[in-house]
């Protein structure tokens, strides 16, 4: 089971307090027991759920599977941008610039500095009143 990411251990057809009743198991201790249910989930993190029989098994798995589904993972891989990716992206950081306007801007300019010094008339042309949140850049502080 070490091989996968999300384990579960699931037992089926037995509650949890027969599993180390002293009377249900013959020769083994029931401090055996729980000791080894202890181990399962604290040293080697694998979650337990007793179940009493298939139909409560079934119903568990079919919730799992839906629940995977529509869970998104909050352990995000970062993915590294490219060059291009990374312009447009700086572009996008301006107020009312997408994806498309980004992506044109760069098409026509090339660079982000071509953007940032272009003529306000040349930028207006291309995205129109959009434009103006270039003009920002042209401003002292």
């Amino acid at each position: 089971m070490q091989q996968y990411e999300n384990r579960l251990l699931l037992i089926e057809g037995i509650e949890e307090q027969e599993l180390y009743s002293d009377d249900n198991l013959e020769g083994i201790n029931a401090n055996a027991i729980r000791g080894f249910l202890l181990s399962i989930v604290l040293k080697h993190k694998v979650p337990i759920i007793f179940t009493k029989k298939e139909e409560d098994t079934a119903k568990f798995i079919n919730i799992l599977a839906r629940k995977k589904e529509t869970e998104s993972s909050l352990n995000v891989t970062k993915k590294s941008l490219s060059k291009k990716e990374q312009m447009q992206f700086i572009l996008e950081g301006f107020p009312g610039i997408g994806p498309k306007t980004s992506k044109k801007l760069l098409e026509k300019f090339k660079t982000i500095k071509e953007i940032i010094n272009a003529p306000s008339e040349d930028l207006e042309r291309e995205i129109g009143k959009k434009a103006e949140i270039f003009r920002l850049s042209r401003e002292e502080y």
